[in-house]
């Protein structure tokens, strides 16, 4: 009985160096850097300055879009009323 004791604790014993050993060999292989990178707080977290900078360029890119628009309506009607203009009317003497 003391051996099959003495036989699991040495197989124990070994098992456990084994996975130590494995463990500082990888940190003596690889060295780990790391370096920490600022991110901004979730968009509920945010003061207001923040977000309302947010949201005045988004509003400015739907105006932008907008202000495209419009132009190439105003441009389509010019062109249509240059096209339809009624005929000059004669001047009856």
């Amino acid at each position: 009985m003391i051996r099959r004791v003495t036989a699991r604790s040495c197989g124990l014993t070994l098992v456990l160096l084994a996975i130590t050993a494995a463990g500082w060999a990888g940190r003596l292989s690889a060295p780990v850097q790391a370096e920490v990178r600022p991110t901004l707080p979730p968009p509920h977290l945010q003061s207001g300055g923040a977000r309302s900078e947010v949201v005045l360029q988004q509003i400015a890119g739907i105006l932008e879009r907008i202000e495209g628009r419009l132009q190439r309506i105003e441009e389509l009607a010019a062109r249509w009323d240059q096209g339809t203009k009624p005929a000059a009317r004669s001047v009856r003497p």
